[in-house]
């Protein structure tokens, strides 16, 4: 069963208590404001759920938050990792620009473990969670 923590016509999240981790859904344009808006909210949620993994469904986000893609992989993911989070599955964009945003942020980015799916694995990414 998932509660939903925060519900955007651009982000939802959600924590699913059953598997005990985190579910992210971006959609659309983010600017450097909203990224970091909802950067926020889910450090608030990771502290309150106490989760260890995040699962973030990015296959409906497209471009325009490139500019972030540095400060989410060496700010943003080590205040993740200090709050405890080990893994984060990624679905890809289905955008190809978003795409291109995903793995400049990943170049970026040392630690938590975050493995990137492909749009349609969602499947693949709770399986690889489970055993992460």
């Amino acid at each position: 069963m998932s509660l939903v923590l925060f519900d955007s016509p651009a982000f939802t999240m959600m924590h699913n208590q059953e598997q005990g981790w985190l579910h992210m859904e971006l959609r659309g344009t983010h600017t450097q404001q909203l990224v970091e808006h909802h950067c926020k909210l889910m450090l608030a949620a990771v502290r309150s759920t106490h989760t260890r993994k995040i699962l973030s469904d990015s296959t409906e986000l497209l471009d325009g938050w490139a500019h972030t893609t540095s400060w989410l992989g060496q700010t943003f993911f080590p205040l993740l990792v200090r709050e405890g989070v080990t893994a984060v599955a990624l679905l890809n964009a289905m955008d190809w620009p978003g795409r291109l945003c995903l793995q400049a942020m990943l170049r970026h980015t040392e630690q938590p473990v975050v493995q990137l799916f492909e749009f349609d694995e969602m499947i693949a990414a709770q399986q690889w969670l489970c055993t992460n």
